[in-house]
């Protein structure tokens, strides 16, 4: 769970090393590679309200190739998520079988869960997925009506702990974690909710919004 964790942490520094300033620097062994930019929810602290394109989605064929090619170019690990959620693509458990059978060593998501339902949760984990992040940005109902604009609560707590208990149940060897993104009218929250929601996921992560 540590090198789990660490690599997780990873993520948000990411130490720029010489050989990266370089007319040709290295292939990076991550990607973030984005399903969809259309998101179910609209978190003040976050620009995909805001933002000007159409909402759209990866086509499959150009998915795959894409895939193909930066695995073959030595990128190791994917994230399928980055200005939308991934569970609005109706292909995603597609796309992460097809990372699985491409031999991406390590396949993860970050979603707000409002979509992750037990029956799409389950075919997304079976295809081969190796983590999900809930990101739940408030401590109760009413602060996360408030953060995240929609009235969700209810349904990602439930969605969140099915997912807990389906692993545990079928041994699944999923990492499974929280992000809290702290803001001023959530701030005191975040220690009664890291209490309430540590025993169902592997880590629960609280930072400071930025930009």
């Amino acid at each position: 769970m540590d090198k789990i964790a660490s690599r997780d942490k990873a993520h948000y520094v990411d130490p720029v090393k010489a050989e990266s300033f370089s007319p040709t620097p290295p292939v990076p062994k991550n990607m973030l590679f984005d399903l969809t930019n259309g998101c179910n929810h609209a978190c003040y602290f976050c620009n995909n309200p805001h933002q000007q394109r159409k909402i759209s989605r990866m086509p499959k064929d150009l998915g795959f190739r894409i895939m193909k090619e930066a695995v073959e170019a030595g990128v190791e690990e994917i994230g399928f998520y980055n200005t939308g959620d991934p569970f609005v693509s109706t292909d995603l458990e597609d796309f992460v079988a097809e990372a699985k059978r491409l031999g991406y060593r390590y396949i993860y998501l970050t979603t707000n869960g409002a979509l992750a339902t037990a029956e799409r949760a389950k075919r997304v984990i079976d295809s081969g997925l190796d983590s999900i992040k809930f990101s739940i940005n408030a401590g109760s109902k009413e602060t996360y009506l408030a953060v995240h604009g929609k009235d969700d609560w209810d349904k990602v707590i439930t969605n969140l702990k099915w997912i807990s208990d389906y692993k545990n149940r079928a041994n699944q060897p999923l990492y499974l974690a929280i992000s809290y993104v702290q803001t001023q009218i959530t701030q005191n929250e975040a220690e009664d909710f890291k209490k309430k929601f540590e025993d169902f996921v592997d880590e629960i992560i609280v930072f400071d919004c930025h930009d």
